[in-house]
């Protein structure tokens, strides 16, 4: 055994390790990928980034809600392919909010395996600082705190904190751009399918995205854009 730097380089290297799946750094993700590449291995990469559930205007609402919650807080949001960003088109964002805030208030934070919990706690003390911190720095920045933000006390041992969920009208806010946050999402409205796809691009790093839409026409141009 060694570093994550040592074991992971014997990894990549060794020949007769078929495939490789990395969740890290765009920088290490980087060198695993052009290592991998060398011997031609097969690579799956999650580098980071915020990774962008977009709602398109024909979705059906309470599935889009149900599928949003599911991605953002289920595991606490504690994976690297948990949705960060709820890219909403504008037609529809005010009503996807106010369901969206409705089912929240009902998620049950609590010992993770306690019978009928949501959500239960982040990994340690400094993660939920840090949360607590970007709730913050969100409102400084100008985004407009919708739901949670809070710490929780439970009967059990543990760093709870109540679901969170931001409105943000520009991709520059660093609530927006940082991928450290968990447990919490961050909203924005749009008009285009186009400007949902500007939006989700700049931000990601070989990041996991999704689509929501009734319309396979329409849900598909922003997966092969």
């Amino acid at each position: 055994m060694g570093s994550g730097r040592q074991v992971g380089a014997r990894i990549v290297a060794h020949p007769l390790v078929a495939a490789i799946s990395f969740s890290g750094s765009a920088e290490t993700g980087t060198r695993v990928l052009q290592a991998a590449a060398a011997r031609q291995a097969r690579v799956q990469l999650e580098m980071g980034g915020k990774n962008p559930f977009v709602v398109l205007a024909d979705a059906d609402l309470d599935s889009a809600v149900d599928a949003a919650l599911t991605g953002a807080y289920g595991s606490t949001g504690q994976r690297s392919t948990a949705a960060a960003r709820l890219i909403v088109e504008r037609s529809i964002f005010e009503p996807f909010v106010d369901a969206l805030q409705t089912k929240l208030a009902r998620l049950n934070v609590d010992h993770a395996l306690k019978h009928g919990a949501d959500m239960g706690p982040v990994a340690n003390a400094a993660q939920l600082e840090r949360d607590l911190d970007y709730v913050e720095i969100g409102k400084q920045e100008g985004a407009q705190l919708l739901h949670g933000g809070r710490q929780l006390e439970r009967a059990t041992r543990g760093y709870f904190s109540s679901p969170r969920c931001s409105s943000a009208s520009r991709n520059t806010a660093l609530r927006a751009r940082k991928s450290s946050v968990r447990s919490r999402s961050c909203s924005a409205p749009t008009t285009t399918i186009m400007r949902c796809i500007s939006r989700t691009t700049p931000l990601t790093v070989y990041a996991p995205a999704s689509a929501h839409a009734r319309s396979a026409a329409r849900a598909f141009p922003p997966s092969r854009a």
